[in-house]
């Protein structure tokens, strides 16, 4: 990413954790205003201790898979689910995603709280642009609300054996 863009600023106010399945696989590139598609390579930055990247075991993404039922589930890719296990095992974290599954699982885990939306976290930096529908705060908001709903009507997430139809 170039020097002096708006990761810059971010990384100067923020400390930043990323998924290694994110990290390593998911990143690859970003539209820059002009629509130009620019590579992204986090590695080095990761390397000059500027990002800290996280992980969560094959077995932690397992069990957590496990918890979305038939419809969810295959919605979440791997990077999501291992984010949503690190956040789970990280109190003090909070989650920046844009991805409607993502933040349909944090709500239906009693993690909402801990999300925020792209467009919250430029602001609480003291930048603000014009941002995609996808990174706004009403965007993210209308997910989370959807998502109590559907945590209310016991849908996202399998039910315990117990609790099943017989």
């Amino acid at each position: 990413m170039p020097t002096g863009c708006i990761w810059d600023k971010l990384l100067s106010k923020n400390k930043i954790h990323i998924g290694s399945i994110v990290l390593r696989t998911e990143v690859h590139y970003y539209i820059d205003n002009e629509g130009k598609r620019k590579k992204i390579d986090l590695l080095p930055q990761l390397g000059a201790g500027k990002i800290t990247e996280l992980s969560a075991s094959l077995a932690e993404q397992r069990v957590l898979r496990q918890r979305f039922d038939r419809v969810l589930g295959p919605k979440l890719g791997l990077g999501e689910i291992e984010s949503l296990v690190i956040v789970q095992k990280t109190p003090d974290l909070t989650f920046c995603t844009f991805d409607d599954a993502a933040i349909t699982a944090l709500v239906l885990l009693d993690m909402g709280n801990r999300g925020i939306s792209f467009e919250t976290i430029l602001k609480q930096c003291g930048l603000s642009r014009r941002l995609e529908r996808k990174h706004s705060e009403e965007r993210f908001k209308r997910i989370v609300k959807r998502a109590h709903l559907m945590r209310v009507m016991q849908q996202g997430l399998r039910l315990p054996r117990s609790q099943r139809r017989k």
